[in-house]
């Protein structure tokens, strides 16, 4: 059994912060929820550092990102196909591409 206790009202996460929000991407940058990690200095960058935020929660930078995803391009898709993989090229895929950019999931079942 593990147990978990926040020290103070800072640490503690309400499930109210705008890491629960996915219209709110990136707010929560340089914030608790962000270890705003910062690189060496980088030979190739006039020897400048880099910010790197990490997430700082059980999941990682999941936690930051978003769930942002995008389709790769039509050609990789077609390149697929043509090694012998039927209906992965564009023309296949692309109706569950669609079908993947609407999907509305009935949250009613949460008792939200």
């Amino acid at each position: 059994m593990v147990a978990c206790t926040a020290t103070d009202d800072e640490d503690r996460d309400d499930a109210g912060e705008t890491v629960t929000v996915p219209a709110l991407i990136g707010q929560d940058l340089w914030t608790k929820y962000d270890w705003s990690f910062t690189t060496t200095a980088q030979t190739f960058l006039d020897n400048r550092r880099r910010d790197f935020n990490s997430g700082r929660a059980v999941g990682g930078s999941s936690i930051l990102n978003g769930l942002i995803w995008t389709r790769g391009a039509k050609a990789d898709y077609d390149a697929w196909e043509a090694l012998g993989n039927r209906n992965w090229g564009w023309d296949g895929l692309e109706p569950f591409f669609e079908k993947a950019s609407h999907h509305d999931v009935d949250i009613r079942w949460m008792n939200c």
